[in-house]
């Protein structure tokens, strides 16, 4: 049989369209494509540690501890405190003896305490020492689990530990917000920050090894010429010792330098430990990472 050109168009047409019709059918109900979910991201505990527990890190082939308390009743994202101990002592003692712990158990936030790994349990304090990797390890280890407040991660620590207190907020300045260095001295083994810390300075008066003057105040003055300060500051009321003063910086941070009577070189007890607990925990809270 003979077509004419226009009747095989349309049929060229209508097959076109027969042929297209149950593939659009099949494109139109099938379901749209959507790609997969990122996994969710673990997330972080504030389950209490049931008193304080001891964790290890691996530094390469060495390795480290610290000791932590969570405590029971914590919410949302909660500060963490990081307590240095001092030559020949640890973890352990350095939780007794500072009274840190209960503290923390009422003020609600979590305490760390690393233990030192030279000098028979104490701290390199060059620049960017394996003690000072160390302790960046831990917090990021701490982090990593707990639901901790990367603005509030402070340190804190006593003679020797006082000295890696200045250490690790020289080295690590972006992890910690603030510090407070206890019966210990100036660092001089070398600091170069790149923004101001605030950081408090408290010493025994009669402490043998660190006395208020000249250890003390050459920490002290160290840190108002690190962090840009006024050098006169502001006299706060102190019924336990002979000083206390708050030094501005230029940025808006602080320096406190505080001390307590007494002749030994150890921190304050009774009435003395609690307001230094009051007055050292205020400071760092009042100084949060910008």
């Amino acid at each position: 049989m003979r077509h004419s050109s226009t009747t095989l168009a349309k049929l060229a047409a209508g097959l076109t369209v027969g042929l297209l019709a149950p593939l659009l059918v099949v494109m139109m109900s099938a379901p749209a494509r959507t790609e997969p979910a990122p996994p969710a991201a673990a997330a972080c505990s504030l389950t209490a540690t049931g008193g304080t527990v001891t964790k290890t890190i691996w530094m390469g082939a060495t390795l480290r501890s610290y000791n932590i308390r969570v405590p029971a009743g914590l919410s949302g994202s909660v500060p963490l405190l990081v307590s240095h101990h001092g030559l020949n002592s640890n973890a352990f003692f350095q939780e007794t003896t500072t009274g840190w712990s209960p503290y923390a158990d009422s003020k609600k936030f979590i305490v760390a305490y690393p233990a030192g790994s030279s000098w028979g349990q104490g701290w390199t304090l060059t620049p960017n020492s394996g003690d000072s990797a160390f302790v960046k390890k831990m917090v990021d280890q701490i982090k990593a689990t707990y639901c901790v407040d990367a603005n509030r991660v402070y340190a804190e620590g006593g003679s020797l530990g006082g000295y890696m207190t200045q250490r690790v907020l020289c080295d690590h300045e972006s992890t910690f917000a603030a510090g407070v260095s206890t019966i210990s001295g100036e660092l001089t083994t070398g600091c170069t920050i790149d923004r101001p810390v605030s950081v408090g300075i408290v010493n025994v008066e009669g402490d043998p090894l660190f006395p208020t003057s000249p250890q003390s105040t050459d920490a002290r003055d160290a840190w108002l010429e690190r962090s840009d300060c006024e050098t006169t500051g502001t006299a706060v009321p102190n019924q336990y010792g002979a000083n206390s003063r708050v030094y501005s910086c230029a940025a808006g941070e602080q320096v406190l330098w505080r001390t307590y009577a007494g002749t030994s070189h150890a921190y304050p007890t009774g009435a003395a430990l609690t307001d230094f607990h009051d007055r050292v925990w205020s400071f760092l809270q009042a100084h949060p990472k910008a």
